[in-house]
């Protein structure tokens, strides 16, 4: 991967949520895999391997996964811990040279309460 891509994908990574940007929930393990595969993070291990196809299906609520347009997650999972948000300009990069496991869950970013 080139070192304008890792740039790119780390100023992506830290980029503040606006309201109305569209993000991707995703397993929070598999972005940390992707990660230290790329070179964003490091890793003890000394050849970390491709982290394989980006993983939803443990994410989302099997009720809901028929229907693209009421996807939820599953009521256990738990922010940080189960998923995390990337932006979406950074998940179809990723979906260019990863398959997807389980329909994606997009949303947009809402105000903040005051």
């Amino acid at each position: 991967m080139s070192s304008h891509s890792l740039e790119k994908y780390k100023k992506l990574l830290a980029k503040e949520p606006q309201v109305n940007d569209k993000y991707v929930i995703i397993d929070v393990k598999w972005l940390e895999h992707w990660k230290r595969y790329v070179g964003i993070e490091k890793s003890d291990e000394e050849q970390v391997t491709e982290p394989g196809p980006i993983e939803f299906s443990k994410l989302v609520d099997p009720a809901t996964a028929k229907n693209s347009n009421e996807i939820q997650l599953r009521s256990d999972v738990v922010e940080g811990n189960d998923y995390t948000f990337i932006p979406y300009e950074l998940y179809k990069d990723l979906v260019q040279t990863y398959e997807q496991n389980g329909p994606e869950i997009i949303r947009k970013a809402i105000p903040q309460g005051e």
